[in-house]
């Protein structure tokens, strides 16, 4: 039975050697799927199945791994094209300070005085660090993304003072006057 909690995590490109490995294009550089057993695969008609994969590994920009059973490179070929999702339920527990952005999307970013600045609607790295992009609005009602402009607030520990992931809340050192 398929988990309702998947993220799409990549997408299976190719076929890697020989012996039945796959390579994935991982949608992040520090992608989740090496530390995963695992897979959800959904194929190009929407049907999602299962894969167990031993040796999930980083190889350059990509992830390689082996689908349990798997002995030929045709076998592999086969999953060419399928995306690649895993449970939110099964990710490891990140170190201490450290979060997934799928749990920071949705958090309601709040300044000094507990002052809603809006809601996290997603994330951006550009190397030097990630950036919250953060969509402005009523506390419980944030405008959607098509009717305003997003603020973008950089994610490093100067600025940010707390994540609360039980609460959905992210404490900043910002002011609402800092996005005029």
């Amino acid at each position: 039975m398929k988990p309702d909690n998947l993220l799409e995590l990549g997408r299976i490109v190719d076929a890697y050697g020989l012996k039945g490995w796959v390579k994935v294009n991982p949608s992040s550089t520090d992608s989740v799927l090496v530390k995963l057993k695992t897979w959800w695969l959904e194929q190009p008609e929407g049907q999602f199945r299962p894969i167990e994969v031993s040796k999930p590994r980083l190889h350059g920009s990509t992830v390689v791994a082996l689908p349990m059973g798997f002995d030929d490179r045709n076998q592999a070929e086969a999953l060419k094209g399928a995306r690649v999702w895993a449970s939110r339920s099964e990710f490891p527990k990140p170190p201490t300070d450290e979060f997934y952005w799928v749990d920071l999307v949705g958090c309601d970013v709040l300044d000094p005085d507990g002052q809603l600045l809006g809601r996290v609607v997603g994330l951006q790295d550009h190397g030097a660090h990630p950036i919250l992009e953060i969509q402005q609005g009523e506390a419980g009602q944030v405008e959607s993304q098509v009717a305003g402009e997003s603020k973008l607030l950089p994610f490093v520990s100067s600025i940010v003072n707390k994540v609360d992931l039980a609460a959905r809340q992210i404490h900043v050192e910002w002011r609402a006057d800092f996005f005029e």
